[in-house]
């Protein structure tokens, strides 16, 4: 059995699935995604029935996005214009809050 190792700012790094909508339906894309754990106490306080909480609350724990390229395929970097876009779409919004949610329910169960 490992000793538990208290850290003061935790975050983690997981893959998003994201159904990113195409001309023809939707395309399962992955989103690396970097996000900060918020205590609960903290994350009560945001409303995720609205726009604006769910927005308050992602830029609460989305730290960046990892491992994105353009159309033409070439690398980019995630900077806060992008970041800030990237979770404005709602089908992107969903997706982080689900895979956020889901990762810390697994993290719970010692999973």
């Amino acid at each position: 059995m490992s000793t538990f190792t208290v850290t003061k700012n935790p975050e983690f790094a997981t893959d998003v699935e994201v159904m990113q909508p195409t001309g023809n339906g939707h395309d399962k894309k992955i989103l690396r995604t970097r996000f900060r754990v918020v205590p609960n106490s903290e994350a009560n306080e945001f409303d995720l029935g609205t726009f604006e909480g769910t927005q308050a609350y992602l830029d609460r724990i989305v730290i960046t996005f990892e491992n994105l390229v353009d159309e033409n395929k070439d690398p980019m970097t995630c900077d806060a214009n992008l970041r800030s876009d990237l979770m404005d779409l709602p089908y992107i919004q969903n997706a982080l809050v689900s895979a956020y949610t889901s990762a810390l329910v697994g993290a719970k169960r010692g999973n």
